[in-house]
C-alpha cells in the first residue's frame, strides 16, 4: 500500500479544493477525438477470443443452432474517451474487413452506439452496434450478406440469418390509409422549392444539414413480452433501434433525427393482430392503452410506437402504421401511430422481422410508401415510394431484400454502383425532407422534462496525462453530490493507449481510491484480480489489458480522490476514467472532476474528457490551473497553462490563455471555482449533450504540473 508522506501535500490540496465545492451543483451526442490520436498500424479485433483463447470464431458454434456464434465484443468499442478508430471484422465464413469508425453516440440512458463502415465500401455497408451494461445489439451488412448481434442471459451472439435459415417476415398490407378525421396539418409547400435537384444544391444541403435538421420526438411503448425477451438489455435494444433509424436518415441525406422522449411498459395483449393493436393504440380503446394520449401530450411525442415480440401466427405481419398524407392529403397528428413486431418469431418458425422494421413503419407515419409494385395508393407525394431489385438490394421502405440502410433517392448509390431511386418516381428521401418539419410540429417539444434519465448531467469523466514519480503521479478527484449512494467504475489504463498511437505509455498502472479524509478505500493493481472482476468485465468500459486497473464500487455522496502510480515507480502516459453506472439515480450525480498531473510537450499534454448525458444543454466551467498548485507545495508547476475545448468531431469550440481575457471574464470571476492567478485559464460555456475534450498545454511548449477541472455550473 503506497500512502507515503511525500504525497500528503498535493493530496491535501486537491481534497481541499474538492471540499470547497462539494455542494456545487446545479441527448444524443457523437464522440470523437482530435487528430492527436491516430489509428494503430493494425486495427484491433471487433470480436475477441472467449476465455482468453485464440480460437477461431467458427469453432465457437459447438452445440449451437446453425448460424449462431458466441462472441465477446471488444470493450474498447464503448470507450468514449479513447474510442477505437478502426477494428478488424473477422466473420465465421472467413470474410475479413477493416471497419472505419464514423461516429460514436452516447444515449441519455447511458447506452453507447458505435457507427462504422467497411473500408473501401463507404456507407453502403454499415456496422452499427449499441451496448449498455454488457448487453449489445447490432447489424453488420457486408457484400456477402447481413449479420445480427444480440445479447441474452447466456452471452452475446453473432447471427447469420441466412445460415440460420431465417426468412423475412411479412410486411404486406402494413400501411393503412387513415380514417378521414384528425388534426390535419398542411405540409409547408415552400419545402418543395428547397429540395436539391442539382449536384451543387445537393452539396449545399449536405453542408447545412445540421442547421436545417428537424427533431421528431418519439415515445416507445413495449409489452411484458419485450421485457421478458431482452431483460436487462431492453433499454439497449430500444436505443439501438433509434440509433439505426437516425443513421439511415443521415446516410440518406434526410435532415431529421428521432429523439426518444419516453418509454413505458404497457399491459397489452401479445397476441392481438397488429391491425387491432393499431386501432387500440390510436384510440386508447384498450384499458392498457387508455393513457397513451395524455402521455403523448405530457412528453411532447410527435410519434408513438408500440413494440411486441414478433408472433407470426397472430400478428399477421411485422408491423402496421397509418399511411399519413396518403394520396397527397394533409398530414394528421392523430395518425402518428405505429405498431412493430420485433425480432424472430416467438412461435418457433423461421420468420423474423428485421431491425429496420421500426424505421419502415415510422416512414409510413411521415408519408412514405413501399415500392411501386407493392403500393396500391400513393403517399404524401407522387414520388414517395421505395426502390430496389429483388436479390440485389431494397431500400428501407421497399419489399426487396437484402435490405440496405437507406431511403430511396436518385442522389445516392446502394450496394456499390446501384442507384437508390429515380427522380420524381422513387424518392422517399425527398418526401421525408418535405414532411419532416410538419411531423416535428405534431406536438410541442417539452423544454422542461421530469427528473428521469433524460435530465442532463456529467455521466463519464476522464483525463489522460503523464504519470511520473514522486509528486508527479496523476491524481483524479471527483465529487458525488446528492442524497443517495452512487455506483461508479474507476479505471486506470496504460497499454490501451498504445493502440491509439500514444507513445511512452504506463505499462502497469496502480489505482488507489481515497475518501475525503485521506483514507484508502480501495486499491487495485491488475483489474482481473479484483473480487468483482466479472462485474467489471460485464460493464463494457473496463480495461482491455490485464495490467490495467479498475475499481467498481458504490460510494456515498462526497469528495473522492483516485491516484494513478506506476508499479515499481515506472512512468508513462496513462488514462484515468470515472463512469457513472447509474444515471437513472437522480438522487445523486457526478458534479465535478479535477485531475492533477504532468503537462509535457507533444503527445504528453494533459487531456480531459467528459460527457454530458441527457436532453438539455448544461453550463460547465472548465479551468486549467498551474501557479495555484505551488500554494500546496507542489513542485515544478506549469506557470502558464493554455486550455482548448473540442467538440465530438474534434473541432475547436473555445480556447483560452489567461482567464481574464475571456469575453465573459466577469461571469467567470463570479464563480467560486474560478482561477486565482491571471496566467491560469478558464472556459465558461453552455454545451449540448455530448462528448467533449479539453486539452491543457503549456504556452511556449513549457511543461510542469497542472490541474484541470470540470464543474457543473448552476
Amino acid at each position: 500500500m503506497q500512502n507515503d508522506g511525500h504525497n500528503r501535500s498535493f493530496w491535501s490540496y486537491l481534497v481541499t479544493t474538492l471540499l470547497l465545492f462539494a455542494d456545487f451543483s446545479s441527448g444524443p451526442s457523437f464522440a470523437a477525438l482530435p487528430d492527436r490520436i491516430s489509428v494503430a498500424d493494425e486495427a484491433p479485433d471487433l470480436f475477441l477470443a472467449l476465455d482468453d483463447t485464440r480460437s477461431e470464431l467458427h469453432s465457437l458454434a459447438t452445440e449451437q443452432p446453425a448460424g449462431r456464434y458466441r462472441v465477446r465484443l471488444n470493450g474498447g468499442l464503448g470507450d468514449v474517451f479513447m474510442p477505437l478508430s478502426a477494428v478488424r471484422l473477422s466473420l465465421p465464413r472467413g470474410d475479413e474487413y477493416e471497419v472505419i469508425r464514423d461516429n460514436q453516440l452516447t444515449h441519455p440512458s447511458g447506452s453507447f452506439t458505435w457507427f462504422g463502415h467497411l473500408k473501401n465500401h463507404g456507407d453502403d455497408y454499415r456496422v452499427v452496434i449499441t451496448s449498455r451494461r454488457g448487453r449489445s445489439f447490432g447489424r453488420i451488412l457486408t457484400p456477402h450478406g447481413e449479420w445480427l448481434l444480440e445479447s441474452d442471459d447466456t452471452g452475446t451472439w453473432l447471427i447469420d440469418p441466412q445460415e440460420a435459415g431465417w426468412l423475412p417476415g411479412d410486411l404486406s398490407n402494413d400501411a393503412v390509409p387513415p380514417p378521414p378525421t384528425g388534426e390535419a396539418i398542411a405540409p409547408d409547400s415552400s419545402t418543395e422549392k428547397r429540395l436539391p435537384t442539382t449536384p451543387g444544391e445537393l452539396a449545399q444541403m449536405v453542408q447545412t444539414q445540421a442547421d436545417a435538421s428537424s427533431i421528431v420526438d418519439i415515445m416507445l411503448l413495449y409489452t411484458a413480452g419485450m421485457a421478458a425477451r431482452y431483460g436487462s438489455g431492453l433499454q439497449a435494444r430500444l436505443d439501438y433501434l433509434i440509433a439505426l433509424a437516425n443513421q439511415a436518415y443521415l446516410d440518406s441525406q434526410v435532415n431529421l433525427a428521432l429523439r426518444l422522449v419516453h418509454t413505458a411498459q404497457v399491459d397489452y395483449s401479445e397476441t392481438r393482430s397488429n391491425e387491432a393493436a393499431l386501432d387500440d393504440l390510436t384510440n386508447g380503446s384498450d384499458a392498457a392503452l387508455a393513457s397513451v394520449a395524455s402521455w403523448r401530450n405530457q412528453y411532447g411525442a410527435d410519434l408513438v410506437a408500440l413494440l411486441r415480440p414478433y408472433n407470426n401466427a397472430s400478428h399477421e405481419n411485422c408491423g402496421l402504421a397509418w399511411l399519413n398524407g396518403f394520396n397527397g392529403q394533409a398530414l394528421n397528428a392523430s395518425d402518428g401511430f405505429a405498431v412493430v413486431s420485433d425480432g424472430n418469431d416467438i412461435g418457433g418458425s423461421y420468420y423474423y422481422c428485421d431491425d429496420y422494421t421500426p424505421t419502415h413503419e415510422l416512414g409510413h407515419t411521415m408519408g412514405s410508401h413501399h415500392d411501386h409494385g407493392h403500393a396500391a395508393v400513393s403517399g404524401a407525394y407522387p414520388y414517395s415510394y421505395g426502390y430496389g431489385f429483388d436479390g440485389k438490394f431494397g431500400t428501407i421502405m421497399s419489399y426487396f431484400y437484402p435490405r440496405v440502410g437507406k431511403f430511396s433517392s436518385p442522389n445516392m448509390t446502394c450496394s456499390g454502383s446501384q442507384v437508390c431511386g429515380i427522380a420524381d418516381y422513387a424518392d422517399n428521401a425527398r418526401s421525408l425532407n418535405n414532411t419532416r418539419a410538419t411531423v416535428a410540429a405534431f406536438r410541442t417539444a417539452q423544454s422542461t422534462r421530469p427528473p428521469t434519465t433524460t435530465s442532463s448531467l456529467l455521466s463519464n469523466i476522464s483525463t489522460r496525462g503523464w504519470v511520473g514519480a514522486g509528486d508527479s503521479v496523476m491524481i483524479g478527484g471527483f465529487i458525488i453530490s446528492g442524497s443517495a449512494a452512487k455506483q461508479v467504475l474507476i479505471t486506470a489504463k496504460g497499454p490501451a493507449l498504445a493502440e491509439a498511437g500514444v507513445p511512452s505509455v504506463l505499462s502497469d498502472p496502480l489505482l488507489t481510491l481515497y475518501n475525503a479524509s485521506g483514507q484508502v478505500i480501495l486499491e487495485n493493481d491488475n483489474w482481473g484480480t479484483a473480487a468483482n472482476a466479472a462485474d467489471i468485465q460485464a460493464r463494457g468500459a473496463g480495461p482491455r489489458y490485464g495490467l490495467e486497473s479498475a475499481i467498481l464500487t458504490t460510494l456515498n455522496p462526497g469528495a473522492y480522490t483516485a491516484i494513478v502510480r506506476g508499479v515499481g515507480a515506472t512512468t508513462g502516459n496513462a488514462l484515468v476514467e470515472v463512469y457513472d453506472l447509474d444515471t437513472s439515480n437522480t438522487a445523486s450525480r457526478l458534479v465535478n472532476i479535477s485531475t492533477r498531473g504532468w503537462v509535457g510537450a507533444g503527445d504528453s499534454v494533459m487531456i480531459g474528457g467528459f460527457i454530458i448525458s441527457g436532453s438539455a444543454a448544461k453550463q460547465v466551467l472548465i479551468t486549467a490551473k498551474g501557479p495555484a498548485l505551488a500554494e500546496a507545495g507542489v513542485p515544478a508547476v506549469l506557470n502558464d497553462p493554455q486550455l482548448t475545448l473540442y467538440n465530438a468531431s474534434g473541432q475547436v469550440l473555445l480556447e483560452n490563455d489567461n482567464w481574464g481575457t475571456a469575453a465573459n471574464a466577469a461571469d467567470i470571476q463570479a464563480r467560486s471555482a474560478r482561477p486565482r492567478y491571471g496566467l491560469e485559464s478558464a472556459i465558461l460555456t453552455t454545451l449540448n449533450p455530448g462528448a467533449y475534450t479539453a486539452i491543457v498545454r503549456g504556452v511556449g511548449a513549457t511543461t510542469g504540473n497542472a490541474l484541470i477541472e470540470v464543474y457543473e455550473a448552476p
